[in-house]
């Protein structure tokens, strides 16, 4: 496949530094994971803890691993989410794009940050920045997003969790993923709203004076992030037609903090084309979610986020207001998700609905990237299920739609041409 990775955005991700509650399970923004983990007051131990052989250490580098005990050795040398703390040390770490990997010295001066390995707004997203009193044994922030960062703090689990079943014990003690992650400590990532919660919280929403300072805008979607661009150290996700679930899962996430960003942006009176950025992220996953939505039969109310953001089309995304209440719309409708169970008929709808979308001329670089990112998602996971011949060079005619990392627009005619070229080889 041609398609020119993007970078490995994990180590180079900085996000909204304030975390706005909510009475249910469903926080208005998670956009710092780390502050939500650190508030349920529990210990978190460094990720060596975990890593002795008979239980994630097991010394099997294979991506996903092939058997239970190998996920910290997978962790360890082959996911980014490792080596996020030493990118901060080491800004041409990346190997996929070095050219457009930021120069970390540059923004760190730019914002008056004495150490950006100390200072918490850089740490809360290329580490785990808990207070003293709650570093548990061989804690680290050099380790970066170590363990405890994805999975919660292990002071009430790390123990009992060697016992075989215990976890699944207090998954059925505790039905609800906040009940089981402020009783226990335990981030459930197998319940979809919470997985997309999490990572989206690091891999959307950033300051607008982070972005000033030379900090590239984040762009994420979850599925493709998570099958493409992460080695992962756990076994399986469901069989069938998941990763279109987790897809439209994340689309809903991150439409939510693409509208705080917009909010926050609106409010802090940002620069016009820093407004303009993050309006036209939220066009890109708001489409997104309406063609799942309308195509893929995606439940829940869309109507809230589709008034907040026909509000904000008529401003040109210049609505505080708007904006907020776009996300509280959204933040309602993600229960909806964990029960959208699509099959294959969904699927082959939403891609031909995402392929047919003038999105790229609506939302220019952020619409086309969503675009591209769900074609490819979305076609990947019908290929798969059924085993596709023709799956390989479908992919090639997909690669051609990626732009290349830290591109500001695209070729509307030529990416219209590709993608029409693209639509006449999927499947109906």
């Amino acid at each position: 496949m041609t398609q020119p990775h993007f970078a490995r955005r994990i180590s180079t991700i900085s996000i909204l530094v304030a975390l706005l509650s909510a009475s249910s399970s469903f926080a208005q923004s998670i956009s710092n994971p780390a502050a939500r983990l650190v508030g349920l007051g529990m210990k978190f131990d460094g990720a060596t803890t975990c890593n002795a052989a008979k239980c994630h250490g097991g010394g099997d580098t294979t991506s996903p691993p092939t058997k239970i005990a190998s996920e910290y050795n997978v962790w360890l040398e082959k996911d980014a989410h490792a080596y996020a703390f030493k990118s901060l040390t080491k800004p041409k770490l990346d190997k996929y794009t070095p050219d457009a990997y930021p120069d970390i010295a540059k923004i760190g001066a730019n914002l008056k940050i004495a150490d950006v390995t100390k200072d918490n707004r850089c740490l809360v997203c290329h580490s785990l920045p808990a207070p003293a009193n709650l570093h548990g044994e061989k804690f680290s922030l050099a380790e970066g997003n170590t363990c405890a960062a994805c999975h919660g703090p292990s002071e009430k689990w790390r123990g009992p969790h060697e016992k075989k079943e215990w976890t699944a014990e207090q998954r059925k003690k505790y039905s609800k993923h906040e009940d089981l992650l402020k009783n226990v400590g335990i981030y459930d990532t197998r319940v979809v709203t919470a997985r997309a919660e999490l990572c989206v919280g690091c891999h959307l929403a950033i300051d607008a004076d982070l972005v000033t300072a030379g900090h590239p805008q984040p762009v994420f979607e979850l599925q493709y992030y998570q099958d493409e661009l992460e080695n992962k150290h756990w076994m399986t996700d469901p069989a069938g037609y998941f990763p279109v679930k987790l897809w439209a899962t994340g689309q809903v996430a991150s439409v939510r903090d693409a509208l705080l960003q917009l909010e926050a942006r609106n409010t802090s009176k940002a620069s016009d084309d820093l407004v303009t950025d993050a309006y036209q992220q939220v066009v890109a996953h708001w489409t997104m979610v309406q063609l799942a939505s309308q195509a893929g039969g995606l439940k829940g109310d869309v109507s809230g986020i589709d008034s907040a953001v026909k509000t904000l089309i008529a401003a040109k995304g210049k609505d505080a207001a708007a904006a907020k209440a776009g996300a509280a719309a959204a933040t309602s409708m993600l229960p909806s998700c964990e029960t959208y169970n699509p099959d294959r008929k969904a699927a082959a709808a939403t891609l031909q609905a995402v392929a047919t979308s003038t999105l790229y001329a609506d939302a220019g670089i952020h619409g086309a990237r969503q675009q591209t990112f769900a074609v490819y998602s979305l076609f990947n996971a019908i290929a798969r299920n059924e085993k596709l011949a023709t799956a390989d060079a479908v992919n090639e005619s997909i690669g051609k739609l990626f732009a290349p990392p830290g591109a500001k627009s695209i070729d509307p005619a030529q990416f219209a041409k590709d993608l029409d070229d693209v639509k006449s080889k999927l499947p109906k």
